[in-house]
């Protein structure tokens, strides 16, 4: 996937998995984001000191 920057240091990958063949476009995805600390998986993310008020 060349959609980010090399020089985003803080990604995390989610797979989404179709049931069509080729791109998936204008599909809409629900995640959960935390400030705090925590292992983020699937799509609850957890942001640790990643990110300013």
């Amino acid at each position: 996937m060349a959609w980010y920057s090399a020089d985003y240091l803080n990604r995390q990958s989610i797979t989404i998995a179709g049931t069509a063949d080729g791109a998936q476009t204008n599909y809409q995805l629900k995640l959960t984001v935390y400030k705090g600390n925590g292992a983020s998986s699937g799509a609850v993310v957890y942001l640790k000191t990643h990110c300013k008020d």
